[in-house]
This record gives C-alpha cells, sequence and structure tokens, in this order.
C-alpha cells in the first residue's frame, strides 16, 4: 500500500515466523493531522502513518510482537 501523502510506510515480512499465524486486530487514530493504521495481511505486517507517527507504528508492532500468545 502506497501513500499519497507525505508520511511513513512500514512493512514487515512475517513470513515463516512465529508471527505469522498470530491473529492481530486492525488499529488505527486520528488526531488532527496525525495519523496511524496498522494491518496484517498476506504474512506482512503493514503499518502507515503521518510524519510524525512513526514510533506509534514501531510501537504498534512490538507491542503485538512481544505479547503473551494465548
Amino acid at each position: 500500500m502506497a501513500l499519497d501523502n507525505p508520511g511513513w510506510s512500514v512493512d514487515i515480512d512475517l513470513a515463516d515466523t512465529d508471527l505469522e499465524s498470530r491473529p492481530f486486530e486492525d488499529a488505527s487514530d486520528m488526531v488532527a493531522q496525525d495519523w496511524w493504521m496498522c494491518s496484517v495481511s498476506d504474512a506482512q505486517f503493514q503499518a502507515r502513518g503521518s510524519p510524525a507517527m512513526l514510533g506509534a507504528l514501531l510501537r504498534a508492532f512490538l507491542t503485538w510482537a512481544y505479547a503473551p500468545s494465548n
């Protein structure tokens, strides 16, 4: 997924990892001009966000990746 405005695009390949089959609930947030969204599709963590939101995108991945699995 490409961005049509300034911001960050983060794709993390999950193939052949323990995260490949872990459920992920799509997440997003928009506050004024700061926005972000994350999803998992086709064995890839995909995150997009405005220029100030790189930290939020990476935290969303790390929070999900290091959460205890059920």
